[in-house]
């Protein structure tokens, strides 16, 4: 008995095609006999059938049963692929004219019967599950009118030729539910009701260097970071710019084309299906779930505290949120009568802690550097010398600033600036453990007094940190871990403790890179005494976890798998913060102040006295608002942090840790467990604005995508505003009617300018020209505006 028709047409333009009944036996023997027809000339004299019985004309109307599927696969899939999905299926695989055209790239077409003819309206109904199911390929498989072109071949590729039937089940239509209000959850379970294999294609990638076109340009695959329009699409000969690229929330390029599909630029093995886009965090941070956990209480903070003490090893890193007070676990061990060194990233950092524990009724001794005590004292920035690698503090060149303390304190005697000290003896150390049992300093000169101990157990004098003092890092930098530094000059025959410094071979980068020396490493000359260092950053406790694995990781102070209430924190996403903009940025804070709103603006490259760099471990801020600009890292940042990871991190991956750890430190200024009630601001980057909002440690007030709502929404007459977000967003969506008055832009922009001076001046300024540059482009009808602007910013 027949069970399937077919309709055939000699030529792709017929109006009229030939129905024929057979068996799908007799179909397959009679294609399978045939083979491939070889021709000059794609598809040239050979017949054209499909799947649909066509009573009347070619048109759906014609229509009146439908027998099966043609799959069309032009490269999106390859055949062992294609094989293992539809291998529980009766199916007949065969290559096209185009097989092997390019090299390793499949062309074949599958035809996939069905168990039963089913109406038009059966298959239409099921279209957007078919094409989900079948996502690789071409969408005119689904399309009930089309024909394709019988086995044919040209002789030079003759021998990639085949036709293959693989016996199994016919394709049940009938078990896929109408996917007009499907959700995708119910789409997936509809396809695995068929037990079809979902397999991700590695076809459906293009690689990061890839020359992707569009009609006003050309730009390397890995370097898209924006929605681009009228793009040619690379993985098939595109002719009309029709197609789109852009970025999504996790930073990863993709392009959109209406014949392949989503594609999606291989950054080291991103996988667009997968929900998981930050392998980096691990157990109980692995994802933070949508429930608000309350900050402990200060009797709650120092029960785990004591409990971490209980559990302390030889080395150790305290992970925790900002202000949780992990440096209080340095006055449990002093009130405990230990001898400990506190060590801070900078002198202003030591110095706000030294005042501290004096506060407590502690007797601490501050040791800070010679540049530093010099500037203290005579007002002055002292000049150093070049440096020589990497790790190069700086030698201080006492020449030229003993002529800038001349020129500032021009009533000091000769004889007192000969007494002024420059250098500590290379061999001793002011520090009198009879005196003082806690000590406070930087991690530079914490690094110093372990290469003392390293050569006073060598040259048999008294190491300056005895066995039994305990070592506290308090907010260490990723720079006192990372191993891999870039140098603008070739330095490999320096060296340094008797060795030469080595190289790094790059996984990925053209740089050259230097590896640290060991004697000027974390910990060195210090291996045997108790260690405990804190940390707000992941991407420390991370490479700690990979360079030192004996090292314990105490994260008690952390919610298990909840986000922190952290005050009135308030997050947007804005393109202000490209470069190429958040120069206007520093504008706005100015306005917002004249709106009587007391803040601190905290980003990087702005010319800010605090920025995302230095606000580590500060505590004054938290009786002002804050307004934070968190950008994508520059490739710099996020390159060297992939070679130091060995190329086992993804970039994007980086990039999300290096501006969650940022975002944390410069919140953690005025909200979480130091908020008083001020407000705080994030402006994010729109391509990571989901990935910010959802793996934040923090809870969010509010967040909004104002560059993407309608600017109706904002009256054009400015509104009174009672809070400081609602003021940024109303600003942010009405810049041009900002722009459009001059006086305010004017007056906003030389009090920014006034409050920076030399190279932060020129910094700021050229952030701002670049700024308005770029937005005359956006508001040509603000040009002259903004043209007036630019001629009146002033010099200094």
């Amino acid at each position: 008995m027949n069970d399937i028709k077919f309709t055939v047409i000699k030529k792709l333009n017929s109006h009229k095609g030939k129905v024929l009944s057979t068996t799908w036996e007799e179909f397959v023997n009679y294609i399978i006999s045939d083979g491939h027809e070889v021709t000059s000339t794609k598809n040239k004299r050979i017949p054209f059938f499909s799947m649909s019985e066509f009573r009347g004309g070619r048109k759906t109307k014609h229509i009146k049963r439908v027998y099966g599927l043609i799959l069309d696969i032009d490269g999106s899939f390859n055949i062992g692929d294609t094989q293992k999905q539809l291998e529980d299926f009766e199916y007949l695989m065969y290559s096209t004219y185009s097989h092997k055209m390019e090299k390793n790239i499949d062309k074949i077409r599958v035809i996939l019967p069905f168990n039963t003819p089913y109406m038009l309206t059966e298959v239409t109904r099921r279209v957007n599950l078919l094409k989900r199911i079948f996502h690789y390929s071409d969408p005119s498989s689904f399309n009930a009118t089309q024909f394709q072109a019988l086995p044919n071949c040209p002789s030079s590729r003759r021998k990639y030729a085949f036709i293959k039937r693989n016996l199994g089940k016919k394709f049940n239509l009938s078990k896929l539910p109408s996917d007009q209000f499907l959700t995708d959850i119910e789409k997936d379970t509809a396809r695995k009701s068929q037990n079809i294999k979902q397999i991700i294609p590695k076809t459906n990638y293009i690689s990061p260097n890839t020359v992707v076109r569009f009609r006003d340009g050309a730009i390397l695959a890995r370097k898209i970071n924006r929605h681009i329009h009228n793009v040619l699409c690379p993985t098939h000969q595109d002719s009309k710019p029709s197609e789109f690229a852009d970025v999504n929330s996790f930073g990863v390029p993709y392009i959109h084309c209406k014949h392949c599909g989503t594609i999606w630029v291989d950054m080291e093995g991103y996988d667009p299906k997968s929900d998981m886009p930050f392998q980096l965090l691990k157990s109980k941070h692995e994802q933070h779930q949508t429930e608000v956990e309350s900050l402990h209480s200060q009797s709650t903070i120092y029960q785990l505290l004591k409990k971490i003490i209980d559990n302390l090893s030889l080395h150790n890193v305290i992970y925790g949120a900002e202000g949780t007070g992990k440096s209080h676990l340095a006055k449990i061990l002093c009130n405990a009568k230990k001898s400990l060194i506190f060590a801070c990233h900078s002198n202003r950092q030591a110095e706000e802690k030294y005042r501290d524990f004096t506060e407590a009724g502690l007797n601490p001794f501050l040791l800070t550097s010679r540049s530093y005590e010099i500037e203290k004292t005579f007002g002055i920035r002292p000049v150093v010398h070049p440096k020589k690698h990497p790790w190069d503090l700086g030698r201080l060149d006492k020449v030229a600033t003993l002529n800038l303390i001349r020129e500032k304190n021009p009533n000091l005697t000769e004889d007192a600036l000969t007494r002024i000290p420059f250098e500590h003896s290379s061999n001793t150390h002011p520090i009198d453990w009879r005196s003082y049992s806690l000590v406070v300093t930087t991690h530079a000169r914490l690094q110093r007094l372990g290469f003392l101990n390293a050569r006073g157990a060598e040259d048999g004098y008294d190491p300056p940190v005895p066995k039994d003092v305990i070592i506290f890092y308090d907010d260490a930098t990723i720079d006192d871990f990372m191993t891999l530094f870039t140098f603008p000059s070739n330095i490999r025959n320096i060296k340094i403790a008797g060795q030469l410094i080595d190289v790094h071979i790059p996984q990925k980068d053209n740089k050259l890179y230097y590896i640290k020396p060991e004697s000027l490493r974390f910990g060195y000359g210090l291996e045997k005494n108790l260690t405990i260092i804190t940390t707000t950053e992941l991407l420390i406790v991370e490479m700690i976890s990979q360079q030192r694995p004996e090292i314990s990781i105490h994260d008690e102070l952390l919610p298990s798998a909840s986000k922190l209430e952290g005050g009135d924190i308030h997050l947007i996403s804005t393109k202000l913060v490209w470069s190429k903009f958040d120069g206007i940025i520093t504008l706005l804070i100015e306005r917002l102040s004249r709106h009587g709103f007391k803040l601190e603006y905290i980003a990087n490259g702005q010319g800010c006295s605090t920025n995302l760099c230095n606000s580590k471990g500060l505590n004054s801020l938290s009786e002002s608002a804050t307004i934070i600009e968190i950008s994508i890292p520059a490739p710099e940042e996020t390159m060297r942090l992939y070679e130091q990871f060995n190329g086992e991190v993804e970039e994007r991956v980086i990039n999300l840790a290096i501006m969650l750890d940022k975002l944390h430190q410069a919140v953690g200024r005025n909200s979480g467990y130091r908020f008083r009630g001020k407000p705080c601001v994030v402006l994010v980057d729109p391509k990571y604005f989901r990935a910010i909002e959802k793996y934040s440690r923090y809870s969010f007030v509010s967040t909004s995508l104002p560059d993407k709502e309608n600017p109706k929404e904002y009256p054009r007459k400015q509104p009174t505003f009672k809070h400081l977000e609602e003021a940024m967003r109303w600003y942010i969506n009405r810049l041009d009617v900002y722009l459009g008055d001059g006086r305010k832009a004017e007056y906003d922009c030389i009090a920014s300018l006034r409050k920076v001076r030399g190279q932060q001046h020129a910094i700021r300024k050229k952030r701002i020209t670049t700024a308005l540059n770029n937005l005359a482009k956006i508001y040509p009808h603000r040009e002259k505006a903004l043209d007036k602007l630019l001629a009146n910013l002033p010099e200094t």
